[in-house]
């Protein structure tokens, strides 16, 4: 799965890739999801992002922050992979094209979701289980409304 905002522009910038990385992986047995983390969000809001950047992956709308919480994810774009078995395996970055926020390589040199992909179809580990995501954080959840007395 890959958390994302609307607006965050490193996030939508990553759904050309997403699209080439849920193609090239699907007849390997893998789903990817696009996760959209605003709390505001709502189903008519997703699918207007989803099809106003063509993304091929399935999208779920995470406004209680489920996944968030049980991946640990805090920016966006953010990867998770997850074994058959629910054992979460990767948290981090998609590639290292962006080296910190408004730094943006010509083209990624360390591809760290695909390699993750890869190595997990082959049996082996993630070669590294965690890399630090450069991107938008996720906002967090609105608190309880205080009651008037």
């Amino acid at each position: 799965m890959v958390f994302v905002l609307q607006d965050c522009p490193i996030a939508n910038s990553y759904h050309p890739r997403l699209n080439e990385l849920a193609e090239k992986f699907a007849d390997r047995g893998v789903r990817m999801f696009v996760v959209e983390t605003d709390p505001q969000i709502d189903a008519a809001a997703a699918r207007k992002h989803r099809d106003e950047f063509a993304m091929k992956p399935a999208v779920v709308v995470d406004s209680d922050h489920r996944w968030v919480k049980l991946t640990g994810a805090t920016k966006t774009p953010e990867a998770a992979v997850f074994l058959p078995n629910g054992r979460l395996v990767y948290r981090g970055r998609i590639d290292d094209r962006y080296t910190g926020f408004g730094k943006k390589r010509t083209e990624a040199t360390v591809h760290d979701l695909q390699d993750t992909l890869e190595a997990v179809l082959a049996g082996r580990p993630a070669p590294n289980p965690i890399v630090e995501a450069v991107g938008c954080y996720i906002p967090e959840l609105p608190g309880p409304v205080a009651k008037d007395n």
